[in-house]
C-alpha cells in the first residue's frame, strides 16, 4: 500500500483502477482512469459515512481534506 505526502496531501490508494477509502478500506469508491485529472472532487463512502475531497492527476488520487 503506497501513502506518502505531496504538495495536494495524502496519497490515496488505487487498486485495479478503484479508489480505496482510507478509513475502511471500501474498494469502489471512485473509478479512477490512468488519464484522469480533476481537482476537488467530493466522494462518499456509503460504507462508514465518511466524505473525502479528492484531487486527481494522472490517475493518482489526493485527499485534499475529509470530513
Amino acid at each position: 500500500m503506497l501513502r506518502t505526502t505531496s504538495e495536494h496531501g495524502k496519497l490515496l490508494t488505487v487498486k485495479d483502477g478503484w479508489l480505496v477509502c482510507p478509513y475502511c478500506r471500501n474498494k469502489r469508491l471512485l473509478r479512477v482512469p490512468i488519464t484522469a485529472a480533476a481537482r476537488g472532487v467530493p466522494v462518499w463512502c456509503a460504507k462508514c459515512k465518511h466524505e473525502i475531497i479528492v484531487d486527481i492527476e494522472q490517475g493518482r488520487s489526493f485527499e485534499s481534506r475529509s470530513q
